[in-house]
């Protein structure tokens, strides 16, 4: 994020930079995380709707896949590894 952006500007812009899509990204929040190798770092969290296609920028995204509410919960279930970003995120905003 640059000294003259704010997490909106950052998120549209990171957005279509990985994964070359716009959209209308909604504020959910933003959050102080402190995770297990050290690293402290505020987060915010947004989402939005989109129905097309992806350009992934190949140095920043290896792939896309999509998963339905149940298939998260069930790989949550049976302790699936995710990132703790990741799971905080979908505990928090979406389960």
């Amino acid at each position: 994020m640059g000294v003259d952006e704010d997490y909106s500007t950052c998120a549209n812009k990171e957005l279509f930079e990985e994964i070359g899509i716009k959209t209308n990204l909604e504020f959910l929040g933003k959050h102080y995380m402190e995770l297990d190798d050290g690293r402290k770092h505020f987060i915010a969290y947004f989402k939005g709707e989109y129905d097309g296609e992806f350009t992934l920028d190949p140095n920043e995204v290896a792939k896309v896949k999509f998963f339905s509410k149940e298939e998260i919960e069930k790989m949550i279930q049976d302790s699936k590894k995710l990132h703790p970003e990741c799971l905080f995120t979908l505990k928090e905003y979406f389960l």
